[in-house]
């Protein structure tokens, strides 16, 4: 690839790494002040088929909703964390010297962040699926939160490749020690 070409992809790149964190500052904002009061204004609209006696919200409608919008918080925080993470890797490419031991503690991070949104995804789609039963009793379910092999091989992936960043800055501070 020719050099304008490069730096038009790192451009690229960098920009819309820049609008990832940005959009998840936004939902993570629209979360934690907007979220909480529509769901709660709305838990009598998941009900409303049921008998009048049974319309007001029960405390058990509230912890759920609660805990669904707690969870949602915590993925954007967590792909924040990924984005930001991957944003700094970036950087260092476009400097020039991407194999720096931060980088390793980076993709080591990823990884980690990548570890929690698995079971965290899984308990979203389980309090989705408690709130659906809630609505509607005779509901058939589509519970599509199942562990995927491709996500796991990722997590590993950036593991052996944060594991490569180290040997990688070790090999080159043995090398520049022999010089």
């Amino acid at each position: 690839m020719s050099a304008t070409v490069e730096k038009g992809v790192m451009w690229v790149t960098q920009l819309l790494l820049k609008l990832l964190t940005w959009m998840c500052n936004i939902m993570i904002g629209m979360c934690i002040l907007v979220l909480p009061f529509t769901a709660l204004a709305m838990i009598p609209r998941f009900v409303e088929d049921l008998p009048p006696e049974l319309v007001a919200p029960t405390p058990l409608m509230v912890a759920a909703v609660i805990a669904f919008v707690a969870l949602i918080i915590g993925l954007f925080v967590l792909l924040r964390m990924f984005i930001v993470n991957l944003r700094a890797i970036v950087d260092t490419v476009d400097e020039g010297d991407p194999f720096v031991i931060e980088n390793a503690h980076r993709l080591r991070r990823m990884g980690w962040v990548s570890i929690i949104a698995y079971p965290v995804t899984i308990l979203l789609a389980g309090v989705g699926w408690g709130l659906e039963a809630m609505h509607d009793n005779n509901a058939e379910f589509d519970f599509e939160a199942a562990v995927d092999g491709t996500g796991l091989l990722t997590i590993l992936l950036v593991f052996i490749l944060a594991r490569v960043f180290e040997q990688g800055v070790a090999m080159r501070e043995e090398l520049e020690g022999t010089v």
